[in-house]
This record gives C-alpha cells, sequence and structure tokens, in this order.
C-alpha cells in the first residue's frame, strides 16, 4: 500500500507510515504530533516570525515573553538590552560586569548568609562593615561620628583611647590623661589672656 506521486514529491511507505513531502506542508488546523519533530532547516513560528531558530547556529530568538517555569542553566553570557525584573534570587557563581547603575530597593549584602561582610538597610541606608574601610578621597560626615575603639590618625600623629579619652599628639608632644585631666605640653603655652593655675 505504499505511495508515490511524481516519484519523489509525496511518498507513504506502507509498511512503517512514514511520509515524505518534497514540498511545503500548510496545515490550518491543530496538529498533534507523538514523537519527535525533527527539522533539518530554520525553524520559525508565527506569520511575523514571534520565534525562530537558526539551524546551523541554534540560535534562538523570541519576539514575545519567555516564561520558565524550571531552572535554567547559561554556559555562556546572559546580555540583556532591556529592562530586568527578577521575582526571586539570583545567584552568580563567576565575575559580574555592570556598565551602568545597579539600583537594589531592598537590603543590600556582600558575603556568605551566616556572616555578613557589608551590610545596606535598603530603608534607612545605614550601612555596617566588618572589615577595614580604606577611603582615598576626602570624607564629609553630616552627623556624629561615633567610634567604639581606640582613634588614630596616620599611625600615632593623633590618637584618642576609647576606655577613657585620654588623648595624645605625636606621642609625647601634647598629652591630655583622660582619668586625671593631667596635660602635658612639650612646647611653649602661649595664651592671650589671664591663665590661672591650681
Amino acid at each position: 500500500g505504499s505511495l508515490k506521486i511524481q516519484g519523489t514529491m509525496f511518498t507513504v511507505d506502507g509498511g512503517s507510515g512514514d511520509t515524505s513531502i518534497a514540498g511545503d506542508l500548510a496545515v490550518t488546523q491543530s496538529t498533534s504530533i507523538t514523537g519527535t519533530l525533527a527539522v533539518t532547516s530554520h525553524f520559525s513560528v508565527g506569520a511575523n516570525d514571534q520565534l525562530t531558530v537558526a539551524a546551523d547556529t541554534g540560535n534562538t530568538a523570541v519576539k514575545g515573553t519567555l516564561d520558565v517555569s524550571e531552572n535554567t542553566v547559561l554556559e555562556k553570557a546572559l546580555q540583556v538590552d532591556g529592562d530586568t525584573s527578577l521575582i526571586s534570587g539570583l545567584t552568580v557563581g563567576g565575575d559580574t560586569t555592570m556598565a551602568g547603575t545597579l539600583g537594589v530597593v531592598s537590603d543590600f549584602s556582600v558575603g556568605p548568609t551566616a556572616n555578613r561582610k557589608l551590610t545596606v538597610v535598603g530603608t534607612t541606608g545605614d550601612t555596617a562593615i566588618k572589615g577595614s574601610l580604606n577611603v582615598s578621597g576626602a570624607t564629609d560626615l553630616m552627623s556624629t561620628l561615633d567610634v567604639g575603639s581606640d582613634l588614630k590618625v596616620n599611625g600615632d600623629m593623633f590618637a584618642v583611647t576609647a576606655s577613657d579619652g585620654s588623648l595624645k599628639i605625636q606621642q609625647t608632644m601634647f598629652t591630655v590623661d583622660g582619668g586625671s585631666g593631667d596635660t602635658v605640653i612639650a612646647g611653649t603655652l602661649t595664651a592671650g589672656d589671664t591663665t590661672v593655675a591650681s
């Protein structure tokens, strides 16, 4: 019961049911395929190529929304030309480069979950740093600077002891003992008005 039209234009193998069509196949109704659909040339969906797959590269273009409900693994770079919104977390195992602004509307943190090294609270901007903070430029503080440990400027050129408030300038040039108030001045003390010593 095999069928052939003009040799190879349209053939049906009677034993297997395999069908070969040399021309285009136009189907106006729904089509169900229970086996594999093998396409040896380019693949496209929609009158305006809403989805296309290039046969030689596998490059896929989707003009509409891509909705993926399971995990997605990307072996190469991900290029996004428009805005991107993530409803859940984003985990990146390698280096990440951003040429534009990174906007974070919630809290921001760096480091493992159990031991965050840097955190920024999204609602207040409060920032906590567990490591050293190195600033090479000028720093403007609009509010109080609260230092919980000893304060040192350029080594010991200017030092304040946190436990009692003792002050030292260049070690011994000018010292104030926080416990007693005793003050030692290595240089000359010049007072423009009356000086009373008790």
